[in-house]
């Protein structure tokens, strides 16, 4: 959220300002292709189960959220899982590949 400008002239640097947003500003969502898609939301909570269980991180008994979004930015749609109370990220794959991703608003 913040920038750092410098202004230049004549290969001299003139002047600087630090700014910061009011907001953040959301990335654009792209739209679909449901076509393209390989993992629908059944193979996602297989794989994370897979890996939540290995990392120590799976709770018995909660109904995670899952959210399928394409991010301007990101290489294309993503799945991620997210804890429903505490609205923690906790797992991503690409939708497409099905290989494990950051997190698309960290991308």
């Amino acid at each position: 959220r913040r920038e750092f400008i410098v202004q230049v002239v004549d290969d001299v640097p003139t002047g600087s300002t630090l700014t910061e947003s009011a907001a953040n500003v959301p990335q654009a969502d792209l739209p679909l292709d449901v076509d393209a898609l390989q993992l629908d939301s059944d193979d996602v909570f297989a794989l994370f189960e897979d890996v939540a269980v290995e990392q120590g991180i799976w709770e018995e008994g909660v109904r995670y959220d899952l959210e399928l979004i394409n991010l301007d930015g990101t290489s294309g749609p993503i799945w991620s899982v997210v804890h429903p109370i505490t609205r923690a990220w906790l797992f991503s794959v690409d939708a497409i590949s099905g290989e494990e991703v950051a997190s698309p608003y960290e991308q």
